[in-house]
């Protein structure tokens, strides 16, 4: 989910979030969906998220685009073309790979800008493999939680039905 050329200020953690946050509701509320979250902030200085979502039918993708186009009250008819991506999972293994990628890139703290939060979990109830945890990680530890986590969500999650990514 990304913004259009004029977009929320870094340093307004209250706007973006706020459309996150009513994002994730409407996924909810039409759809009972469940999913992981990871804010970073484009070279532009746009805040963008990265969506690893489950539960969402096979024809979201004008619906997600419609909705992020609406709650940003972007007015650009390029924005509502591009300005989301929706993508099929092809394995689990490669649904973990992206998400502890962008999961585990250096805290935006380093660049002077303190939102809050930058991933988190949203239904957590809903998410296939249970219970969603979060733990402050060392850049040098990244590469092994990857190699863990895909290895628990394999074993974990191989009968549940991952339908989406963001």
């Amino acid at each position: 989910l990304t913004y259009p050329a004029e977009f929320p200020d870094a340093r307004e953690p209250e706007v973006y979030k706020s459309h996150l946050e009513r994002f994730k509701q409407e996924m909810i509320r039409h759809f009972g969906a469940s999913g992981i979250w990871k804010l970073e902030f484009q070279k532009r200085g746009a805040a963008h998220y990265h969506l690893l979502v489950f539960d969402l039918p096979p024809d979201v993708r004008d619906w997600v685009s419609e909705t992020w186009y609406r709650i940003v009250g972007s007015e650009d008819p390029r924005h509502l073309r591009a300005g989301t991506k929706v993508e099929n999972i092809r394995s689990v293994g490669g649904a973990v790979a992206y998400m502890a990628k962008y999961i585990s890139k250096g805290d935006e703290l380093e660049k002077g800008v303190h939102t809050g939060r930058y991933w988190g979990c949203f239904n957590r109830s809903k998410i296939p493999w249970g219970k969603c945890s979060e733990a402050l990680v060392a850049q040098e530890n990244a590469h092994l939680m990857r190699r863990i986590m895909r290895a628990k969500i394999r074993k974990d999650v191989r009968q549940s039905q991952w339908t989406k990514l963001l």
